[in-house]
């Protein structure tokens, strides 16, 4: 099997999940992501199926955000907000032709709102999970 560069980096990211005390990882997804094939339909369902399994951990909540719960302000890019071990907090954001690294509180407090307001709008992660077995059963049937 050949991977692209960055296949090894991503895995390696992966295993911070699986530590003995893993970070808290809160996602929130758009629900287009569940229906957009990229890759084909066999690295879609494997990719939603690893979802679900990372949904398990005890340290991970995956969210999906519904098509009827839009949230203008995040269209066209996402964003990360980070607790540092020292307390601070920091934001990153990025879109198809930019990244970019917040520090200043008032912009990382502005992604904080923007995100608890996807988070209320999202569905629960036991509703996500099954919004996910479904768009695997519906459209990225086994073969």
């Amino acid at each position: 099997m050949r991977h692209a560069a960055g296949d090894g980096a991503r895995l390696d990211r992966q295993s911070i999940l699986r530590r003995e005390v893993p970070p808290w990882m809160w996602f929130i997804l758009d629900e287009a992501v569940l229906y957009r094939p990229v890759g084909g339909r066999l690295v879609m369902r494997e990719q939603l199926e690893h979802l679900l399994d990372l949904g398990r951990l005890p340290r991970v909540r995956i969210q999906v955000l519904p098509f009827s719960s839009a949230e203008p302000a995040t269209i066209g890019s996402s964003f990360t907000v980070l607790s540092l071990p020292d307390g601070r907090e920091v934001a990153y954001e990025e879109g198809v032709t930019f990244g970019r690294l917040f520090e200043d509180t008032g912009e990382v407090l502005r992604r904080t709102v923007v995100y608890d307001r996807l988070q209320a709008d999202a569905l629960s992660p036991v509703a996500s999970a099954r919004l996910v077995r479904a768009a695997i059963e519906e459209r990225y049937p086994c073969t």
